[in-house]
């Protein structure tokens, strides 16, 4: 998602066309994996620390995957994905064909 004027909206969904057709062809690179996963587990760290936070993250692994993950099990998750992984989820759903949702004075968008 972004946030922009409305008179560079179309512009920028341009770019994120873009960007997602290069990703798509290319996969992503060795430093954007590494940054990836470096926030990642930021992230979960942080979180980690926020009860709340932490609780909701149970939960949810908890309704979706019907196990618990400790916070070591996060990271492990977040190191364990390669270049193979995302190639894989890439073929299996495409970066196209997605709906488009404009809010604000927004008159035309192409």
């Amino acid at each position: 998602s972004y946030s922009c004027q409305p008179e560079t909206a179309a512009a920028n969904l341009k770019i994120v066309e873009r960007v997602a057709a290069e990703i798509q062809r290319d996969g992503v690179t060795d430093d954007e994996l590494r940054v990836a996963r470096t926030r990642l587990a930021a992230r979960e760290v942080r979180g980690s620390e926020r009860t709340h936070r932490r609780m909701l993250g149970v939960g949810r692994d908890w309704i979706y995957l019907n196990e618990y993950r400790t916070l070591d099990d996060e990271l492990a998750a977040v190191d364990a994905v390669n270049h193979a992984a995302i190639r894989e989820l890439l073929d299996r759903y495409p970066l196209r064909d997605w709906m488009t949702v404009a809010l604000g004075p927004l008159e035309k968008f192409d």
